[in-house]
């Protein structure tokens, strides 16, 4: 019974956060904007940006409301306004509403289905496989833009602008509402025993841990990292295009994405065998490896 608990609730967080990818899908969706209304490319861009930036600032809020009401209630939440920010984006004919649509609603969904997801899933799994299991719950976001990009588009093409959006919206909020109905912490005798076997640590409240050292150098650590990827992701199909020439640059969103996802789930893997910084410092100095070699 617990190991079938233990698999629905990995599914259904599996399942949301694939959902919620559909955030990093945006830059083929910008391409639809520029077409129809004549936005500029940074105009089209502004909704992704602002749900980039609601949506880190939703997981910080969305956490402490989480330890209070749990993940289901969360996730409820999230999936609701995630699927209702995607309808409202087909009636977004200027960017203040796409950004409002877009950027404020949805984004506010994906931040607190982001935060909510993972902590649920890993707490039902003993200390030794909590990376492997984190990486399973965050790879679905990175193959979400590969499988979303040929559906926006058919929706599209088939149905335009506003009917394919509320067509995508409504798909997304039923089905992502559906999977938060089962996703529940483990019973709080699981949850002791986890806590007795874990090696010795400090549990500080948010106010306490902002004023250590460690907690900002992870923080900017976090930042950099994944600002990058997260302004490359969005822009892939214009790199493509304006650097190489390429019109298929969906091709290129497709294997960044499949090395995404396995980047997660075996960088997860790894993680619990030679442990969380060991591995941050094999990531960052190939990182800065790849980097230079752009100069040469």
């Amino acid at each position: 019974m617990k190991r079938q608990k233990q698999r629905m609730v990995l599914l259904a967080c599996v399942g949301i956060q694939f959902l919620s990818g559909i955030l990093y899908a945006w830059s083929v969706v910008r391409d639809q904007f520029v077409g129809l209304y004549g936005w500029s490319a940074t105009e089209a861009t502004l909704p992704y940006t602002g749900a980039i930036v609601v949506s880190s600032v939703t997981m910080f809020v969305g956490g402490l409301i989480h330890d209070h009401k749990g993940p289901r209630v969360m996730l409820s939440v999230g999936t609701l306004l995630l699927g209702a920010g995607l309808m409202l984006v087909g009636f977004s004919h200027t960017v203040p509403m796409a950004v409002l649509s877009f950027g404020l609603v949805a984004g506010t969904g994906v931040g607190i289905n982001h935060m909510a997801t993972t902590p649920a899933a890993v707490k039902w799994y003993p200390l030794e496989k909590k990376g492997m299991i984190t990486g399973f719950v965050i790879a679905s976001i990175a193959v979400a833009s590969v499988l979303y990009t040929p559906i926006i588009r058919g929706l599209l093409a088939r149905f335009g602008l506003q009917k394919g959006f509320l067509l995508l919206g409504s798909a997304v909020l039923l089905s992502s509402f559906i999977l938060a109905q089962f996703v529940s912490n483990p019973p709080e005798e699981m949850q002791r025993i986890e806590e007795t076997d874990a090696p010795s640590c400090h549990e500080l409240h948010f106010k306490k841990m902002l004023r250590t050292p460690s907690f900002y150098k992870l923080f900017i650590m976090f930042a950099f990292a994944s600002a990058s990827g997260l302004m490359i992701i969005g822009h892939l199909t214009s790199i493509a295009k304006m650097q190489a020439g390429w019109e298929s640059g969906y091709l290129l969103i497709l294997l960044i994405a499949v090395c995404n996802a396995l980047g997660r789930i075996l960088g997860g893997a790894l993680s619990d065998r030679i442990g969380r910084l060991f591995l941050m410092r094999i990531v960052f100095i190939s990182q800065a490896i790849n980097l230079a070699l752009f100069f040469s």
